[in-house]
Parts: structure tokens; sequence; C-alpha cells
């Protein structure tokens, strides 16, 4: 399979080596994708600063402040398509914090961490119109039919969840990447390969 030249970062939360090592290294990738967790209102969007957004986007996930990240232009937004090198790639930010009753709203926790019910309708629309071209999927969190055998389990019914499960009902992707359970993991399902990209793992697409 052809390399389009995009490299995939999985969850950082604010590591300074992982930081360093993604400025230091990001004129050698066309684009480098971090795919949430990058640690934005813990400190890490410090490191922003010193990241060309034309070559480093963020994708936020469940622990990252969105308001905060807003203000970058490496915000790859909430939910969205773009095209590179002639591939259609499709987005979705997020995911639901099992432990949010322990973080402190507006600090360690952002009610925003998942799409609205609005956004995921509206995100649904845009599936519904471009899933026919797409041929990457990048998310945050996974859908339910993979992390339940990544979990050994079913995982707790999400908002998150239901919209990936409505896409999939759709049209199912060549190839859907995601992040969020800090684990390697690749599998393909229904003619979809789905890889889960592991805390500070790099993947080039």
């Amino acid at each position: 399979m052809e390399k389009l030249g995009i490299r995939l970062i999985g969850d950082i939360h604010g590591s300074d080596p992982m930081l360093n090592k993604i400025i230091s290294t990001q004129s050698r990738h066309d684009l480098t994708i971090q795919i949430g967790d990058f640690g934005i209102g813990f400190g890490a969007e410090n490191a922003l600063k010193r990241m060309d957004p034309n070559k480093v986007k963020v994708l936020a996930g469940n622990h990252d402040d969105y308001n905060k990240l807003a203000q970058y232009e490496h915000n790859l937004g909430r939910y969205g398509v773009f095209e590179f090198k002639g591939k259609k790639i499709f987005f979705v930010c997020g995911a639901w914090s099992i432990d949010w009753m322990h973080r402190t709203p507006g600090k360690s926790w952002w009610s925003t961490e998942e799409l609205s019910l609005d956004e995921s309708n509206d995100c649904l629309d845009l599936w519904q119109l471009v899933a026919r071209e797409i041929d990457i999927v990048i998310t945050h969190d996974g859908p339910q039919e993979v992390t339940k055998n990544i979990l050994g389990r079913w995982p707790y019914d999400t908002l998150t969840g239901s919209v990936f499960t409505e896409m999939l009902k759709i049209r199912r992707p060549p190839r859907w990447y995601f992040g969020h359970w800090h684990v390697g993991y690749s599998e393909t399902i229904n003619n979809t390969n789905f890889r889960c990209i592991d805390i500070d793992e790099e993947l080039l697409i």
C-alpha cells in the first residue's frame, strides 16, 4: 500500500519527549496529525508555538481543552473532511471520559469532549453526503464493534459510539485509525481495516 506521507501520533498527554520529538521531526513529514489527548489545557499547548501549523495538526481528544485549541491554527476541527494527495480523509474528534466525575470542569475536564447532539446529526449528514468518496477515517475514539474486542466486553454506550455505529451502517470505509485506548491493535472487519494507535506511537500512512 502506497504511503501518503501522513504521520499519525497516538495519545501523548503532554509528554515532553514526544512534544520535543514532534518539533524536531516535523519537517521530515508532509503532515503530522496527533489524534487526541495532546494535553491541551494542561500546558502542552505551549509547544504548538514551535510547531508549523501547515505541518502539524491536532485532532482533540477527551483530555483536551477545545476552546484553547481553537485559538491555534493547528486545530484540525470537530469533524469534517479534507483531501490529501488525492485521498479523501474524514475526521471526528473526542470521546467520553469514564472518569469525568473525578475531574474538575474547565481545568481537567471539558463538557465539549464529545460532539453535541446537533453536531452529531450534522456530522452524520456530512458523512451521508461524502461517505462513498472517503478513503480514510481518523478519530480519537474507535467504533464500538472494534473497541469491544480490545476491552473484551461491550464498551459503554456513548454519543460518540452511536455516531460511529451509524457511520458504519451508511458505508464502511477502507481504513479507520483511532487512539484513546492506549493499545496497539489492528483488525479487519467486513473489509474495513481498523487500527488503534498506542500511546506515544507513531504510524506512517
